[in-house]
């Protein structure tokens, strides 16, 4: 199970002081799927104002030490906030900062985290941070969601609707120019099944291959958007299909929205 014992009992104590606007994102909650291929290092907890993170961070480090945590911070800052979290011999790091809270969807119920982003929404901020700093841990996390969720052509076409600096072609490329790893950094991370490097180098180069593909035949006029099918799920389109101009375009926007999507019930 991607959530460790230690995770399980943070998220248990902190749980009920989860709200919309200070909830769980990043690697922890991204990989919080029974068939992730590897543990989060971490728990992030993002705030939509920078001037709520300190004192969210300062309850929750109560409650954490309440329950018999050790808590130990690091050099603190105004907005971003960072201890390790001891308890039963076991150690993590966690993380309280300020984030945008422009994104596609609202902020969801989770009965294990409390609140955190959508699935999309972890998704695209993951092709954003790998796009800037794609260590291996994201390459890993990027393959999964690519053969589970929505693929990599899907993830770059919607991350610029968060990052418009950034286009579908060079968010590729930057997730290419930086795809170069060793044995000693596969050794890092705390896996939950076996991988080879050269089995994540094919399935990356064809996830490549396919995303170029799908970006280059995409609308240009709508770039930025998720593609949702009749039930409002994020899908990765066919343009070529028959049914592409049914799918509902979302995009994001202030603390997201749901999309309003029509049913035909002629047929």
């Amino acid at each position: 199970m991607p959530i460790d014992a230690l995770q399980g009992a943070v998220f248990a104590a902190l749980r009920s002081r989860r709200q919309p606007d200070s909830h769980v994102a990043g690697a922890s909650a991204l990989n919080r799927d029974p068939q992730s291929p590897r543990y989060s290092e971490d728990i992030d907890f993002f705030h939509d104002a920078a001037a709520i993170v300190d004192d969210n961070a300062d309850a929750d480090a109560r409650v954490l030490e309440a329950e018999g945590f050790l808590v130990s911070w690091e050099s603190p800052r105004t907005g971003f906030r960072r201890a390790w979290i001891e308890r039963d011999g076991a150690r993590m790091k966690v993380e309280w900062a300020y984030d945008s809270a422009f994104r596609f969807f609202p902020v969801q119920p989770d009965p294990i985290l409390g609140y955190r982003l959508h699935d999309a929404d972890l998704a695209v901020n993951k092709v954003l941070a790998g796009a800037g700093r794609l260590v291996i841990r994201d390459y890993l996390d990027l393959i999964f969601l690519h053969e589970s969720y929505l693929t990599l052509g899907a993830l770059a076409w919607a991350a610029t609707g968060k990052d418009p600096g950034l286009s579908p072609l060079r968010i590729l490329n930057e997730l290419n120019r930086h795809s170069r790893y060793q044995p000693a950094d596969l050794a890092e991370v705390r896996l939950t099944r076996p991988v080879t490097l050269q089995d994540l180098k094919g399935k990356w180069l064809e996830m490549l291959r396919t995303a170029h593909v799908l970006v280059e035949s995409l609308p240009a006029s709508e770039v930025g958007c998720l593609y949702l099918d009749s039930t409002g799920r994020p899908m990765t389109p066919d343009p070529n299909a028959a049914e592409f101009g049914a799918l509902t375009r979302h995009y994001g926007q202030l603390r997201g929205s749901w999309p309003r999507v029509m049913r035909d019930d002629s047929a």
